[in-house]
């Protein structure tokens, strides 16, 4: 019963309800429950009585970026408005799909300007199934891909990316896999990168290379309330 939406027939409503969105409930006798603030949900305490709590957090997904290349491009960098931190996000998600336009460009991502503690652990996997044991220390940009990953120009690749923040540490944690789209080939690997916060992400190429038109960046943000 919600005080403006209705007149009662009795009139004891109208008595006890005082303020658009109030609302009426029993307890020993009719009672009234002012509206509640912005953005709280309508909940029910030990006691059994209505009452206002804010509403509970977590598990949605923001889209932070989308981009679709209309041209090629040698790089695109995604800057948040404000610095994306594990105290708004409890993980993030990037997929990027697209392709090279020259042998040997090795497209490469590159986490708030971050230059050095760059460190990757993983593996290429062929066609048959071989894996190639790769790591990476100290150094930057971090590669996507590898020349064996995309061999040559006009390869198709997707790349998926899952990580997080550790603030108290100083760093950014995830799992990268990447899949070349016209072979068998695949290149997977845990990553850190030494960053409290996430202010920028760029992709770019290594080489002179680009990355073609119809390219697609998208990142998702888990939030935590």
């Amino acid at each position: 019963m919600i005080a403006g939406a209705f007149s009662s027939t009795s009139g004891k409503a109208d008595i006890t309800l005082t303020t658009n969105g109030d609302i009426l409930y029993y307890n020993s006798g009719r009672q009234r429950l002012a509206i509640g603030s912005e953005g709280t949900v309508l909940t029910v305490s030990g006691s059994d009585l209505p009452s206002w709590a804010a509403a509970a957090g977590g598990g949605s997904l923001e889209l932070l970026d989308y981009e679709d290349f209309s041209a090629d491009a040698a790089s695109y960098t995604f800057t948040p408005s404000s610095a994306l931190t594990s105290a708004n996000y409890s993980q993030f998600f990037i997929a990027i799909s697209g392709s090279t336009d020259a042998v040997n460009a090795i497209p490469t991502i590159i986490f708030s300007d971050s230059s050095t503690n760059v460190y990757a652990t993983g593996a290429t996997i062929a066609s048959n199934g071989t894996r190639t044991a790769l790591a990476v220390s100290d150094v930057s940009p971090l590669n996507i891909a590898n020349a064996t990953t995309i061999p040559a120009a006009d390869k198709d690749f997707y790349c998926l990316i899952s990580m997080m923040i550790n603030s108290v540490h100083g760093y950014l944690a995830g799992y990268m896999t990447t899949f070349n789209g016209n072979q068998v080939i695949s290149e997977q690997k845990w990553f850190e990168v030494s960053a409290d916060n996430i202010d920028k992400v760029e992709i770019e190429m290594t080489s002179t290379g680009k990355f073609k038109a119809d390219t697609r960046f998208t990142m998702f943000g888990a939030k935590t309330s």
